[in-house]
């Protein structure tokens, strides 16, 4: 069974990844609609108001 072209591995030097990482800070990501409600779905539970309680009990003791 062939793997699809966009499955499949692909690699890329570190200075080729630091390079599209400026590039996303600059230019924005494009998130597809459907994987953002996923992604939000997802984190929903988890997430926890921004207060100062949260933030005094979050990081390492």
């Amino acid at each position: 069974m062939a793997i699809p072209p966009e499955l499949q591995r692909h690699e890329i030097s570190a200075a080729q990844f630091a390079a599209y990482y400026n590039q996303a800070l600059e230019l924005g990501i494009e998130v597809d609609p459907d994987h953002w409600d996923a992604l939000n779905a997802a984190a929903w539970p988890i997430l926890v108001p921004s207060d100062a309680q949260s933030r005094a009990g979050a990081g390492p003791a």
